[in-house]
């Protein structure tokens, strides 16, 4: 129940992602103009030793911002989206009620109180990651994030849109079943009612700029999303402050209830909690920023002053610049971009309980779990093995988006991963498909590695308690990864990609015509096709040549294919096609380049999800519950939607001399 009532005064910061961004740069704090950080930029609150940031340095081009309005608006009131996943809630608070209705009243139950954090046991010890050569440390992390309506901000307000259902049950969801009917349930689901319903007559019928407007948000603002210590913080510039204002006071008094309220210094800020709860939602508005957080119940001023901003950290991501220097070495744009940070964090659960710890400590009814010395320096390995992860833009234009984010890691590890790389075919075929999915990997050296990290382990085993499972773990990929009856195989393929060209569904058919090549990169073609004699019908006897020439496989009654089949096949991959005109797709799709070697590889037209919203439709045709049926209809109109939006999305996952990367590319009608 402390989500729902936290959830119609926090939605203007889904709504955020839809516009959001922040500024830091090389200026520092105080300097003016593109790149650089203002005195009271919301980078300037949050502390240079955070364990995790998304934040940017500056905003979107308002090219962009306005080419994503206008796309999204013209679909539709985005606002209408949104009233219906508010729907689906009040649906569920509904729902609740009347399986209550038939019970007799429960008496209120008792809140249990939290149990103490289990304590980390010691021991001592290493494992393959401790064995590194001596490695620099990392650059000091920093991040920049925020974003108008770019693809990912789409994704994030819708799914904060989607969530209301979600959060409104969430709680209520986990608890026995006599509490949910309990007097005190009863009260809560009530107002909750009210709160969801004030709070979709804010947001129905408008598009997204005057979504924006109504909540007093801009396309030009500047947000973090960060830590202090381990517990989040949401900082973002208003454009007008009276607007949020005046929303949550339309909320209020439409739903008849008065959010609860206090005040630190001159800030007045608002609170939402359950009567039992330890800790509590907290946010104001503070000039002209918005700040959301936790707090303790009943927590002291010098507490709220730290989460609320009125006491700045002592030094800040302004200060330390390492924003500016992580996107200039990672190759991410001020336009978004963040980081998780192994040590940071590491640092936090090692060193003594600050103040602000020891209050929510203090709340929960526990103690801050002591790390032993052996524990600590085997968690050090690993975030030195696994330093951070980050992310950020690397391309925004009005019509195109690319992404990339790293899990970065030690150079040795790297290298080990990188010797699993392995050309896949078909990737310059896929880029004109309606969709495709493929993955590559040097089935070869897979047993190689596997030795190597086992060995290592063995011979210097992890001894804290909480990882001790890590060496039962790599001994058994080591025997699985091993096995004679793998090997046999190892040479036969290192890639597969599945390109589709057609994915037609129609009512009165169980499977869809589909038009499609299926290409497997292999060392030893010869032996990869006569072992697919024994699944595919016929391909064995065809007389293939690895010369790449297609020939017709022969009608194959027993399946439910009514389309012709052909195979082809050269030194390096082995093909097979489906559907009319497709063989003349193979030549194509049998070419390898070097160059690319993806772990995974996916894409797909817009079009997909027209193909998607077909299925569902299909789907909804064969439910009987008419609320179900709605939902179902409704999640095909948003499909069609986004076919509308998207012109293309491709994504790869890539093994490099930094670690483990994710390439993320949107391309917009």
């Amino acid at each position: 129940m402390f989500k729902r009532k936290l959830l119609p005064c926090l939605i203007a910061a889904g709504i955020v992602a839809v516009s959001g961004c922040s500024k830091l740069g090389l200026g520092g704090p105080g300097s003016t103009g593109a790149g650089v950080v203002a005195a009271d930029d919301p980078l300037t609150y949050v502390p240079a030793d955070t364990p995790y940031v998304v934040a940017n340095i500056d905003p979107q081009p308002t090219a962009v911002s306005d080419h994503w309005i206008a796309l999204m608006d013209k679909n539709g009131k985005i606002g209408d989206v949104y009233a219906q996943s508010i729907d689906d809630g009040l649906k569920a608070l509904a729902d609740e009620g009347a399986n209550c209705a038939a019970a007799a009243p429960a008496a209120p139950a008792t809140a249990e109180p939290a149990p103490p954090a289990a304590p980390v046991s010691g021991g001592g010890g290493g494992g393959a990651m401790q064995d590194a050569p001596a490695v620099a440390s990392p650059d000091s992390p920093a991040a920049d994030s925020g974003d108008a309506a770019s693809p990912e901000a789409t994704d994030t307000a819708s799914a904060m849109a989607s969530a209301m259902n979600d959060v409104a049950n969430a709680e209520d969801a986990a608890a026995p079943a006599e509490d949910k009917c309990s007097a005190e349930a009863v009260a809560r689901r009530e107002k909750a009612t009210k709160l969801l319903g004030a709070f979709k007559d804010e947001v129905a019928g408008k598009d997204l700029k005057s979504l924006l407007d109504n909540f007093g948000l801009s396309t030009q603002m500047h947000t973090a999303f960060y830590g202090i210590g381990l517990v989040p913080v949401l900082r973002l510039e208003l454009a007008k402050p009276d607007n949020l204002r005046a929303a949550i006071g339309r909320i209020e008094t439409k739903s008849g209830t008065k959010l609860d309220t206090g005040k630190v210094g001159s800030v007045d800020y608002w609170q939402v909690s359950d009567p039992s709860a330890k800790v509590e939602g907290v946010f104001a508005i503070t000039g002209k920023q918005f700040v959301a957080t936790l707090a303790p119940v009943k927590a002291s001023d010098a507490d709220l002053k730290t989460l609320l901003g009125i006491d700045k950290p002592k030094k800040s991501l302004a200060d330390s610049g390492d924003l500016a220097a992580l996107n200039k070495k990672m190759g991410y744009s001020s336009f978004m971009s963040g980081y998780f940070d192994s040590a940071k964090l590491l640092n936090e659960l090692k060193a003594p309980p600050s103040a602000l710890e020891s209050s929510f400590l203090a709340v929960l009814g526990t103690k801050k779990p002591q790390i032993d010395p052996v524990c600590a320096a085997e968690y050090g390995q690993i975030a030195t093995a696994w330093p951070r992860a980050s992310f950020g833009y690397t391309e925004l234009t009005p019509q195109h988006v690319a992404v990339r984010a790293v899990l970065e890691t030690r150079p040795d590890i790297a290298k080990d991963l990188m010797s699993l790389r392995a050309p896949m075919p078909g990737m310059g075929a896929a880029k004109t498909a309606l969709a495709n999915f493929g993955f590559s990997v040097n089935m070869g050296k897979l047993p190689e590695l596997a030795t190597k990290y086992a060995n290592a382990t063995a011979n210097a085993p992890w001894k804290c308690p909480a990882l001790a499972g890590l060496n039962d773990s790599t001994a058994k990929a080591k025997d699985s990864l091993t096995n004679p009856g793998l090997a046999g195989y190892t040479g036969m393929f290192h890639g597969l990609n599945l390109i589709a060209d057609k994915i037609d569904v129609k009512p009165d058919q169980p499977i869809p015509d589909l038009s499609l090549v299926a290409v497997i990169g292999s060392d030893n073609p010869a032996s990869l096709l006569a072992m697919a004699g024994n699944m595919v019908p016929g391909i064995a006897n065809i007389g293939l040549k690895p010369d790449g020439t297609p020939k017709a496989l022969p009608p194959m009654p027993n399946l439910p294919i009514n389309a012709p089949i052909f195979a082809a096949m050269t030194d390096k991959v082995l093909a097979l096609s489906l559907g009319a005109g497709e063989d003349a797709r193979i030549a194509d799709a049998m070419k390898l380049d070097p160059a690319q070697q993806p772990l995974l590889a996916g894409g797909a037209r817009g079009d997909l999800y027209h193909v998607i919203a077909a299925y569902m439709r299909k789907g909804a045709d064969a439910i009987s519950d008419p609320k179900a049926k709605e939902m179902m209809q409704r999640q095909a109109t948003a499909m069609d939607m986004y076919a509308n939006w998207f012109k293309r999305v491709d994504m790869t996952v890539e093994l490099t001399d930094q670690g483990i990367e994710l390439h993320e590319s949107v391309d917009t009608n």
